[in-house]
């Protein structure tokens, strides 16, 4: 996320992927968008995972002096 934030900091995901899968010629578009689905929940996921670790390590970490 931080690669397409760089590069499009507002975009619009949805509509970006919608206007690239109509460039798309040539694949099965219901296997990728299957595949691409999976990546990104995955991907989302771990990012849900980090937050919650690193919120838990800032309620435990001990006040700065």
């Amino acid at each position: 996320m931080g690669r397409v934030n760089g590069v499009m900091p507002n975009a619009n995901l949805v509509q970006q992927l919608s206007a690239a899968v109509k460039t798309m010629q040539g694949i099965n578009l219901q296997a990728e968008a299957q595949r691409c689905g999976e990546e990104m929940k995955r991907r989302g996921d771990e990012m849900q995972q980090a937050g919650t670790a690193l919120q838990a390590q800032a309620r435990t970490a001990a006040p700065a002096k």
